[in-house]
């Protein structure tokens, strides 16, 4: 199943210049003890920008968001700390990434379609894709502790295009957040 050229037009009108912007701008969150609050960022910060009839989160397993729209789900994988595009402009030639980790736990040799999303998002620190449930499940292969989803340029749609954030604001979210629980306790 392919995405529809209308959901691709939606994720296209979302606001990534400050998507990619805000998210190139979470460095402060790259020790291994904060990375756990990096993910929900970018997860919420995608929500924010994604416009009047977005995404709809909910940090369920398997589905970040709900896109009541188009009656579809949606996972995002962020890698802020890695590249869509090579150092000439154009696409990479394969991305990959770790889908539905089970901490060592995992017994499936094949993915199952209920544990993936209609859509999977991917957003870098220069611009974002999407790839199709299908594709997804074609292109996973058992690790032994979830799937590894290697896939082809051709296996994507460029959503974004590339960006370029030359002089990312840091957003200082470890010092607000270590403020917060101060604060709530």
């Amino acid at each position: 199943m392919s995405i529809k050229q209308e959901i691709i037009d939606s994720l296209k009108s979302f606001e990534w210049d400050k998507i990619i912007t805000k998210c190139n701008g979470l460095e402060d969150l790259n020790e291994r003890q904060w990375r756990f609050a990096k993910g929900l960022i970018v997860e919420l910060i995608v929500e924010k920008h994604s416009g009047v009839d977005g995404l709809t989160y909910v940090g369920k397993d398997h589905k970040d968001y709900d896109w009541p729209k188009y009656d579809s789900t949606v996972e995002l994988k962020s890698g802020v700390s890695d590249t869509i595009y090579g150092k000439k402009g154009n696409l990479r030639t394969s991305y990959s990434f770790k889908l539905n980790n089970s901490l060592g736990t995992n017994k499936k040799s094949v993915l199952d379609p209920k544990d993936v999303a209609d859509i999977l998002l991917v957003v870098k620190n220069d611009g974002a894709f999407v790839v199709d449930k299908q594709t997804v499940i074609d292109r996973s292969k058992s690790n032994g502790d979830g799937f590894d989803v290697i896939l082809k340029k051709e296996d994507i749609i460029e959503i974004s295009g590339r960006i370029v954030v030359d002089n990312p604001e840091c957003l200082n979210i470890k010092q607000r957040l270590l403020d917060a629980i101060r604060q709530v306790i």
